[in-house]
């Protein structure tokens, strides 16, 4: 779910530069293509946890972001429960 509405989250520009990448207790796992953009993301991460939570069954309570798995073609993981 979270995949498909992504870029109608974020809008164009930031979902260019991110990618969510896992869910692991409760926090979405973001990756950025760059520094700066994880940065900047980071103060609104609480804006777009808002927004995130609009779209999901299950709230999340944080978003983490990290040039880390910018790279990897991994796929979302499901939440731990």
């Amino acid at each position: 779910v979270l995949l498909k509405c992504w870029h109608d989250i974020v809008g164009s520009s930031i979902a260019l530069h991110t990618r969510p990448f896992s869910i692991r207790n409760d926090v979405l796992r973001v990756a950025t293509s760059s520094a700066a953009w994880a940065q900047t993301l980071t103060f609104e991460r609480k804006t777009l946890l808002i927004k995130v939570n609009q779209k999901l069954a299950a709230p999340l309570t944080d978003i983490h972001f990290s040039t880390a798995a910018w790279n990897s073609s991994r796929p979302i993981i499901k939440p731990e429960r």
